[in-house]
């Protein structure tokens, strides 16, 4: 497997060698950090690297969905 990338502007991720055009402002990322990221809720932090989104608080009593 080539490289994986990172891009803010598309929030997606990118693989060389199996993706023809790889946005400009990509951040390379390693193995692990791509599978604990894939299907996360993710932005580009301030340095361009993916962080993950904190989820929103729940409303109403803990542990009740729809308060």
């Amino acid at each position: 497997m080539g490289k994986i990338y990172y891009s803010g502007s598309t929030n997606g991720f990118y693989i060389e060698g199996v993706h023809q055009d790889i946005p400009s402002d990509r951040v390379e990322i390693n193995p692990e950090q791509h599978r604990r990221l894939m299907g996360q809720d993710i932005y580009a932090g301030t340095s361009g690297r993916p962080v993950l989104r904190e989820p929103p608080p729940m409303a109403g009593p803990k542990g009740v969905l729809g308060g």
